[in-house]
């Protein structure tokens, strides 16, 4: 079943109140997931809203700390991420030099919004 507008902002806040829950009790995914007879990435689906969310709105991000880098597109709503693409090369570089500059001011803003936070 996937959700839209305030019922998916709804659902995805609830869910996070229910992560912010298991975090205070110094549970596990693991634990968690046990507890509720799922598998671990049945749990960390259900936790995060990939389930209920359309996946409509995606921003482009980068991943990796050394090459490879993945570039990648993540839902704006609940951060479901698809793999456009495995970076190693100058020629992926080149290929992929729009997409790389767009998820390079991307990450960057996401980096500073999380600095201001702590």
């Amino acid at each position: 079943m996937k959700l839209y507008g305030k019922e998916l902002d709804a659902e995805i806040a609830r869910r996070a109140e229910a992560r912010d829950v298991r975090i205070d009790e110094r549970k596990t995914i693991r634990v968690k997931a046990k507890e509720l007879g799922r598998k671990p990435s049945e749990y960390l689906d259900w936790e995060n809203g990939h389930d209920v969310c359309p996946h409509e709105d995606y921003k482009k991000s980068l991943g990796g700390v050394h090459p490879p880098f993945l570039l990648m597109e993540c839902c704006t709503k609940c951060g479901h991420g698809n793999i456009i693409a495995k970076i190693e090369t100058d020629e992926d570089y080149d290929k992929y030099k729009d997409e790389l500059e767009e998820a390079f001011k991307n990450t960057k803003e996401s980096l500073e919004k999380r600095k201001n936070n702590i």
